[in-house]
């Protein structure tokens, strides 16, 4: 991790409280998925792996919260391979967030509208 940290602040440039959110993420991420018994394996993450990851992760955040997860996530993937601590190039297998302006549920329909909308239907058996 302190070889992380200054990797996204000496080569990525990053502010500390990006550094801090990505950290959080990282520790979060390798906790979860890459111990074996015990012990650090990073070198068995797969895809997979990380998709577990951020299901469980964007189900309690917003869109946008969850685009700056897979973005966390990305960055992580992108270190661990750079520095030979992974031997696949994982930061790609990072799907992306959808989050499309005027996404929410449109309103709902007074029930005389449906009701008059199913009369004026032809129904044909």
């Amino acid at each position: 991790m302190e070889q992380y940290q200054r990797w996204m602040e000496s080569e990525r440039g990053l502010s500390a409280s990006t550094m801090l959110r990505y950290g959080n993420t990282a520790r979060r991420f390798l906790a979860e998925q890459a111990m074996t018994d015990g012990q650090f394996a990073p070198d068995s993450l797969t895809g997979a792996d990380q998709n577990e990851f951020l299901l469980r992760e964007c189900a309690r955040v917003s869109a946008g919260s969850a685009k700056g997860r897979v973005a966390e996530l990305r960055s992580l993937m992108r270190f661990l391979h750079l520095h030979g601590v992974i031997p696949k190039k994982l930061g790609g297998a990072v799907p992306p967030v959808g989050g499309w302006r005027f996404a929410s549920v449109p309103p709902t329909m007074a029930t005389e509208d449906v009701q008059r909308l199913l009369d004026q239907t032809p129904r044909h058996g």
